[in-house]
This record gives C-alpha cells, structure tokens and sequence, in this order.
C-alpha cells in the first residue's frame, strides 16, 4: 500500500492511502487517511474548516467550512485510526429559483467496464451502477421528479451533454475507486425531459398527451384537489402510518379509557381516539411525541389518555409541566377522566420531598401524575450536605448504608502509578463535586429471582435540600463562598491552617472565612441565612432519572429558550423520563430558531446526525431559516466602497424551511383542527371593523407620524427608536393625551412630544361602547383585549363607558388573583359580569372561558402566539354557541397596518403546523419581522389594507399598497451585483451619497427591486421579499416547478 504525507497548516500530518482532488474548484473532494487517533481528529477538525491541505506529490487544495462529511474507526488495541473525509453535495437556489448541484459520486469501474469519452463522445455504454449512482444523485437533491422509466434516458443525456467530469484519484493501482462529478441545474435537467418527451423517446405512463386534470392546474391547492389520491397513496408508501382508521384497533388499554371517560361522562371524539392511539403506537417504537393541536381541541384529555394508552405497567410514575393558572385544570381531569391514576399538584420542593415514600412505593396499585407548574419546576432550594461524621471512624459516612465514603486518588508515575482510596473529610464536602455526590459502596441486597444475596452500588444520594427550619444546628455555610462546613470542624480545621506558613490562595481565603464564622458563633450572633433557590427539576433530572415513566409538557413552545430557566428545567425533566409526550396550539413563532431547543432536547440523536451541535442555534437557523448579514464600507471620492468599517452582522428574520415539517415533525408529531373532530361545532367568525379617526385626531395622528418618520432615518441612528415610535403610534389613536414622549434611548433626549387633545368619547370608543351593548342585549358575554397597558388606560376609561351604557364590567389584571386560581376567579364573577377587560396574556393559554362567547381585540400587539391562543378561548369542544371575534381599528394606522401583517404571518405559521395553504406558503416567504414591516411601511409611507377574505377565510388574498415618495426623507436605491449576493443600500441628501451599505443574504439571495426617485406623485410599489433557501422552496411550490410531496 503506497502511503503519502498529508500536512494541514504546515503542523497536522497523518498518512493517506486515498485521495480525491477537483482540478476545477481545487477543492480536496475525498480522503482516506491512516494514523494516530489524536492526530486524526485534529486533522478533521481543521479540514471542517476553511484551510488549505497538502498531499505529497499531489499538491495543495482548499476546504471549506463544515463542508465534510466524516466516517471513523479507532482500533481499540491501539492508538491507530481509519478515517474517511467525503464532500457534502454542494446544492444553490439562484434568486429566480434554479436549483444547481455540484455532486460527487464514487464507484468501483475498472477502464474497461467504463469508458468516459466514449460514453460522451462515441455513444458507449454507461455501466449500469453508475446509471444507478447519478440517478440516486439527481433524485436526491432536484427539484424535477424522475420516474423510474425514464432513469436510463435521463442518465444517459447526463453524460450526452458533458454534464458528468472524472477528476483525479490517487490510490493503490490495484484499486477500482473513481470519483466523477456531476454539475447540474433543474434547467438543465428539465430540459433534457422535455426534449425527450417531445421526441417521444420517453412517456408519462405510455402516453406524450397532457391530461385534462392537469391542464387545470393553476397552483398547489387545485394540485392537490385534482391528485388527492395518488399523492396520499404517495405519502402511504412513502411513510407507514401509525394508526389507520377502519383498520388498525384501539388497544385494550385505549378502550378501558374510553369507557371510563364515558361513565364518567365525555365521549371522546373520534378523531381524539385516533390521535391518542397513533401516538401511544408512535411510542412504542420512539421515546419522544408531539400533539399539535388547535387551541380548545382537547389536548388535556389527549396527554392523559395517551399515557394511559401506552403504559405497560399498571403503576407508572409520570410528570406534568404546564404552566401555573393550569396546573388545576389538569388535576381534575386526569384524576377525573384516567382509570386508577390520582394527580397531585406539588407546591414547592418540600412538598415533593413528602411524596417520596408514594413516588418510590412498589406496591402502588394507581398511576401518579405529579403536576409541576414551570415557576415551580425552574427554581427551590439550594443543597447541602446529608453526610453522617462518625468519630469512632474517623471519616463521613453514607447517611442510609453507614459505610465510610472513600475517594479514588492515583499515586507515582508511569509504570509506578497505581491507584488507592482515602478517607472522605470535612474539605470533601466544602461543594458538590462529582465524586461525592452518591454513596458508590457496595451494599447486600436479596435478589428475588435469583433466590440469593447479591451486591450493588447504593446510590444514596450524599446532598439534601436545605431548609430554612434546619437554621444552623450542624452545618454552616461559610462567607465568601467558601462552602459548607460541618460546625464541630470549624475550630480543628482553623487551628490546622493558622499554624501554616505555606497556605496558597484558596487556602488563604478559606483560612478568612473559618475565622469571620467562628467569631460569629462566638459573638452568639449567628446569622441564619434563606436558602438560595434550587431547581427542583434538576434534582430530579440528578435522582429519578429512569424513574419518570412519561413526561407531559404541556405549551410546548414555551421551552424554546435556550438559557432560560424553564427551558432548561424543560430539558432537565426530559432527560429524566423514558418517554415525552410535548403539547402545544402554536408550535412557531415565525423564527426557525424558535424551534432549535425544542428539536434537540427532545430529538437530540436526530439533530446530531443533521450536523448540529448543542449550540449551534444560530447554524440551525442559518439551514431551515432566513438570515441576512450586513457589512459596512467606506466610500472615495468616486463613489465606489473602500475599506469596510468594524465587523459585520447577522439578523435572523422570519421565515422557517418546509424541511423542517418533513425532517423533523411528520413522523414525530400529529396535527389536529377543531374542525377535524366534529362538524356539528358552531359557527366560528372572526370580524373586522374599521372606523374613522375624528377629524381633529386624524390631524394630529399625521402630524405625529410624518415626525417621527423623519426622526426615523439611518443618519439620525433613528432605528434605535422604532419601538417606541410603533408604541406610539399604535396607543396615541387610542388615548391622545397624558402620553409619555419618545424618548432616545442612548442619549435621553426627548425626540417627539405628543399633543395632548380634549377628552371625549372618540369614534373607536362608540363603537365598541355600541357593540358590547348589542352582543350583551343578544345574550352574550363579552371579552374586551386591551394590550398597551403602560401608555394607556383602556380599562378604566371602557369600564367608565360601559358602565355609563348600563353594563357591569369587571376587570381582570395580574393583581386580580394567582395564576392558579385565576380560572375559578374569573368563573366567580362571571354571573354578574357583561363585559370583562384584560390583557389577552392573562388568559392566553389553557382557560377555558365558555361563557364569553364574543371577543373584541381593542388593541392588538404583536405576538402571534398570544393573538392566537387569545382568540379561542371560548371556541373549545363543549361549546354550544356561535363565537363571534371581532377586530376593532383605526383606519389608515398603524392599528390596520399591524392588523395586516400579522394575518400574513398567521398563515405562515399554520403552515409549519400541518396546515399548508398557497397563501400560507406565499407568507414563510416574507422574511421581514413584523416590528420591522410595519417600522418600514411608516418610514415608506406605505399603506396596508386589511384584506376581510384572510379573516373570513377566501381563498383570494392580498393586500395593497401605495408609495409615496413625496414625503419620504431620503431616497433608498437597491441595485443588482453580479453575484445576486449582496444588496447595495445607499442613503443620499441633496443628491450626495453619505452613507452606503452592503447587505449580504445568506443562501443566495434577492429578489432585487429598483425604486427610482420620483417627485410630486404617487407609484404603485412591488414589495418583495429578500430571498433564502425557504424562499426558494416557497417560490417553486407556488410556481408548480417542485409540489410538496418532493419535499419528503
């Protein structure tokens, strides 16, 4: 085996037996390397970066960022590794949605089984392996669907068209290897379809003829209405479902749940049962399950009936996480609706401690269900040590087995290095470490199915809660962050460390803090210190890992934080149970990064083998989300960029990849609507009503505005204010007078002053005065949303208003009562109430407020999680009457603009949640983030109208817009590069460049529009969207160049 040198950096080196070069892009493209394992993996590592590696008499290529795959093997007997480096398949999307591919495959030919020239130029044979390998190839990553007919035909023009390049190997000369190239785009490759189609060389299932259904079709809707069929018989073979109705059986345990829910009197809908059982069948093969399901659809009754379903002993111990006002809800249900299962709610760690001697009883004959709210679960009580000090020993011993605790320590060098145990003493356990955290002695124990006594470790754990009733009886916690210290120690260990002379600086410090403790206790004036919080789901992630049966996580997309603390007691309790069951309405937020923690606390296999580490949040977003990087530059005198100012920057916008739902989701999660489970629900409408600001309010509303779109502009560093502008801008209408100023909030300075106008009922207060009093006289309750609590004080002006047109209203605020008890709060006051006010967060998620069946959004934010959640509270499966959503706004606001976007963002959500529409497609497309849309349309001037049909449901959606370049502050020119990769945004005044940008969009980019000056008249403006690889899926879904089934 001949062997050359390969050098990374001038420093790695290891030995290559195999290597592949391309002699066009001098990239490596493959290697086989032999050598130290540490050698190896340092060499991988900066091959995964962008480098330059040498090969002896080869030369010297690059590599690129992650760009490799790796495969290796370490012999076991020795400090020997094989590894193996391959290219990833490089595929670009170009702005108008051309798919390119730069791949490589490898096969084993010799000269005479394949000839390359002769397959291009001479028309030879093309071995059937290799057909096979550039078939596989193209099908994998384009776009255009190649049936297994036209496989030969499409390989062979491949090669016809010189589209396929050998490049060159080394290796063993004995050895077959060869590496060819394959450079195509979806053009290129639909083209040689057509050209084949039309010369009748292939067919489409014999006939060259295009069907009438298919002559029809005009977009993915009426693709899929037209081919439902075929693409479900598709999706079938494609993916075995876990549960088909008319075919597959509910369980025994599946049915008992049934019945007992029924006696105890609720019939589970159909669809309920299906989505119980293929999720208790889903478990059986994976340990982790989603629920998605719509808001009032059940998921309570579906989690609990799920475990149920899928529990293989009759005395499972299992963990609720949802969010405090429902930890209630959920009790009751489980203890009502499960057969032999009791929930309790726990309160706080020290009523967790008291559940121990049930959580660990064997002979428990019932499920239990600990219902943990996430304030409770995130944080209790700081740990000390439970360690026994026993003097005739002279050691700490285990507080349960009485052994003394030994630690493992090493002594002498090289062959004389040998391992022996010493004693564990009060310095041991100053903090927890490793090493001292459980008992690991060896304890005798009866084994029952051996009939004999065996030996095992005794785990006891050696740390326990501290509770402030312990106050200081035998250990102290030291200043200075020194620790714990057993009391009686206290004196012998000072005495010790006074006498030295040689103390470094942690024994210096510890020295200080014995002498500040001891003259405290002296002094009788010891100080008893609260305990510091503890994460109770951490001590059980540390105790009762493997003991937790099944983990249900209810609101799901609340654990998306990665630092936050309920995020990661999230993660915390579903590494410590075998199976997870997540729920949640409102999987995504818009943001790809949203669902990064979620996918790998739960899924952490899978995203490992996607290539993603822990903290890789920002390279996830980058794969399955829309982000845009912008750099700086100087300018010379001739206008052209120079040098570039300070460090670039990334923003992540919104925008997730339909491969997500395909990769991730299908197989894990299932999806339900209301509207899927019964069709006698009553009617659900969401209605809009636009009313007209008063005359002198609309004067002052556009003098407001104009002001703060010229303090808006880049030169003025006037981003840094939007947030407040759109505050401003969308609660002045609401209450113009007593309003704070838009303040700058680097330098303080007041940027805009608002007017302060009389005080009367305005036209937004008339009719929704009007409109609750014509929903009360028609029976129904009314739920009044107000959202801009700290600029305005809508609750206390409508409750004047209401009141005065003889309503009784009562508000709710996050005074009013706990989270817990919130529910039973607002059901005590519903009977004398007609009008309650609140902020939609109050009762975002979980509540269900049947009683209020007429919704009125007097203020709508900016989250679509809490507008969605919000909206169907009183739209669940009991409910009896319609529900009637109403949208009350000023016209031509910033209220109608907000109005707008979220609709668009709204279908954009949906889709990722199974729910796929054109329309929805068409929003993941929109990359901008709502703040920034609507900053851009009052900066633009652009006006958006809220289209009724994305509310009433229509098919046709769209929204107009006009510029007008009057009265903008300066005139912003996007203008085409070379490599369709950057953006050019120059800022000018008086004709003069002052300022330019580069923004560069990750994943190819934009779609670039050219807006030229124009004075003293409106233009109809185009907005487009700036462009990534979602787009670019979401461009040729809608275009009918790829369908959605190509996305699986």
């Amino acid at each position: 085996m001949e062997l050359r040198r390969v050098t990374v950096d001038n420093t790695i080196k290891a030995n290559a037996n195999m290597a592949a070069f391309d002699g066009v892009t001098h990239k490596l493209v493959f290697l086989s390397v032999l050598g130290y394992d540490a050698a190896i993996k340092k060499l991988v590592k900066e091959i995964n970066r962008k480098t330059t590696v040498y090969v002896e008499r080869f030369g010297n290529y690059g590599t690129g960022y992650k760009e490799y795959d790796v495969k290796r093997h370490k012999d076991q007997a020795t400090d020997y590794g094989h590894t193996v480096i391959s290219i990833k398949d490089q595929v670009d999307v170009s702005e108008s949605g051309v798919v390119s591919l730069r791949g490589y495959v490898y096969a084993e030919l010799t000269a005479e089984e394949f000839n390359l020239r002769a397959a291009t130029h001479e028309r030879g044979e093309i071995h059937e392996d290799l057909i096979n390998l550039v078939h596989d190839k193209l099908s994998q990553h384009m776009p255009v669907a190649i049936i297994e007919e036209w496989k030969d035909y499409v390989v062979e023009q491949v090669f016809r068209n010189r589209l396929v390049d050998e490049i060159r190997v080394f290796k063993d000369e004995n050895d077959k290897l060869r590496v060819f190239k394959v450079s195509i785009d979806s053009n290129q490759l639909s083209n040689i379809i057509q050209n084949g189609l039309q010369r009748r060389e292939i067919s489409i299932m014999g006939t060259n003829t295009v069907s009438e259904e298919m002559a029809e079709v005009t977009g993915m809707d009426s693709y899929l209405n037209a081919f439902s069929v075929p693409t479900a018989n598709k999706l079938e073979d494609l993916f075995t479902p876990k549960f088909i109705p008319g075919q597959s059986e509910y369980n025994e345990n599946m049915q008992t749940f049934i019945d007992y829910a029924e006696y105890k009197g609720i019939s589970l809908y159909e669809p309920q049962k299906i989505v119980v059982q293929s999720t208790s069948n889903n478990l059986d093969k994976n340990n982790v399950s989603f629920i998605i399901a719509r808001p009032g659809s059940g998921k309570t009754i579906m989690g609990a009936a799920a475990v149920y379903a899928n529990a293989k002993k009759p005395n499972t111990t299992n963990i609720v996480l949802c969010p405090g006002h429902l930890v209630e809800k959920w009790a009751a249900e489980i203890t009502k609706y499960t057969p032999l299962s009791e929930a309790i709610v726990v309160d706080d760690f020290a009523h967790f401690k008291s559940l121990e001697p049930k959580i660990n009883d064997r002979r428990r004959r019932k499920h239990l269900f600990l219902v943990i709210s996430t304030s409770t679960a995130k944080t209790t009580y700081e740990k000390r040590p439970a360690v026994i000090w026993s003097s005739a020993k002279k050691s700490y011993c285990c507080p349960k087995c009485g052994q003394k605790l030994l630690k493992k320590e090493f002594a002498g060098t090289g062959r004389n290095r040998y391992e022996y145990y010493r004693d564990l003493t009060e310095l041991d356990f100053t903090k927890e470490y490793a090493f001292n955290q459980v008992c690991d002695r060896e304890v005798r124990y009866w084994n029952k199915e051996s009939r004999r006594w065996d030996t095992r470790p005794c785990h006891e754990p050696l740390w326990t809660p501290f509770m402030k009733e312990e106050g200081g009886d035998r250990w102290i916690r030291l200043p200075r962050s020194q620790g714990w210290i057993e009391k009686i120690h206290m004196n012998k260990l000072f005495d010790e460390l006074v006498v030295r002379t040689d103390l470094d600086r942690n024994e210096s410090r510890l020295l200080s803090a014995l002498s500040e403790a001891i003259q405290t206790e002296e002094d009788g004036t010891t100080i008893v210190r609260a305990p510091r919080k503890y994460s109770l789901a951490n001590y059980i992630r540390r105790f009762y890992k493997g003991k937790i049966d099944y983990l249900l996580a209810d609101e799901l997309h609340q654990y998306k934080g990665g630092n936050s603390q309920q995020g990661q007691a999230f993660g915390d309790l579903v590494n410590s149970a075998r199976k997870i069951i997540g729920l949640t309405g409102t999987l995504l937020n818009g943001y790809a990064d949203s669902l990064f923690y979620i996918l790998y606390r739960t899924y952490p296999q899978l995203m490992k083998a996607e290539g993603f580490d822990y903290n890789d949040e920002k390279e996830f977003a980058r794969t399955f989300g829309v982000v845009r990087s912008m750099n700086r530059f100087n300018m010379n005198a001739a206008g052209n960029p120079t040098t570039r100012v300070g460090s670039g920057s990334e923003k992540f916008l919104p925008g997730v990849s339909p491969l997500v739902f395909t990769k991730f989701l299908l197989e894990n999660a299932v999806f339900l609507n209301l509207e899927d489970i019964s069709d006698d629900l009553p009617n659900y409408e969401e209605i809009l009503i636009a009313v007209a600001m008063d005359e002198d309010l609309q004067q002052a509303y556009e003098e407001l505005e104009r002001e703060l779109r010229s303090n808006i502009g880049w030169g003025s560093g006037g981003s840094k204010i939007m947030g407040s502008m759109l505050q401003a801008l969308s609660a002045y209408p609401d209450m113009p007078y007593d309003q704070p100023a838009v303040i700058h909030p680097d330098t303080g300075q007041t940027v805009v002053t608002l007017n302060d106008l009389p005080v009367f009922e305005r036209t937004k207060e008339t009719e929704t005065v009007r409109l609750c009093r014509e929903r009360v006289a028609a029976g129904d309750k009314v739920l009044l949303y107000y959202h801009w609590t700290n600029r305005t004080n809508v609750a206390e002006r409508m409750t004047e208003l209401l009141e005065a047109a003889g309503l009784r209203v009562t508000v709710l605020s996050s005074n009013s009562s706990s989270t817990r008890d919130r529910e039973a709060w607002i059901k005590e006051r519903t009977p004398e109430t007609d009008v309650l006010i609140c902020n939609p967060t109050l009762v975002e998620t979980g509540l269900d407020l049947l009683d209020y069946t007429s919704i009125i959004f007097y203020q709508v934010g900016y989250n679509i999680f809490t507008m969605r959640q919000a909206s169907k509270r009183s739209y669940r499966l009991n409910q009896t009457k319609d529900v009637k959503v109403y949208f009350v706004y000023y016209q031509d606001t910033v209220q109608e603009q907000a109005l707008s976007l979220m609709a668009t963002k709204l279908q954009a959500s949906q889709a990722i949640e199974g729910d796929f529409s054109e329309e929805g497609l068409h929003a993941m497309s929109n990359n901008e983030d709502l703040l920034t849309q609507i900053a851009n349309s009052v900066v633009k001037n652009i006006k958006h109208t809220v289209d009724i049909d994305v509310f009433a449901g229509t098919k046709e959606r769209t929204i107009h817009t006009d510029l007008d370049t009057e009265n903008m502050p300066f005139d912003t020119i996007f203008s085409e590069v070379p490599d369709a990769k950057r953006e050019v945004v120059a800022e000018f005044i008086d004709n003069k460049v002052i300022r330019i940008e580069f923004r560069t969009y990750s994943l190819k980019d934009s779609l670039v529009n050219k807006t030229k000056k124009c004075k003293k008249k409106k233009i109809a403006a185009q907005v487009t969207a700036t462009q990534s690889n979602t787009n670019k899926l979401m461009f040729m879904l809608r275009n009918k160049q790829t369908h959605i089934a190509n996305l699986l």
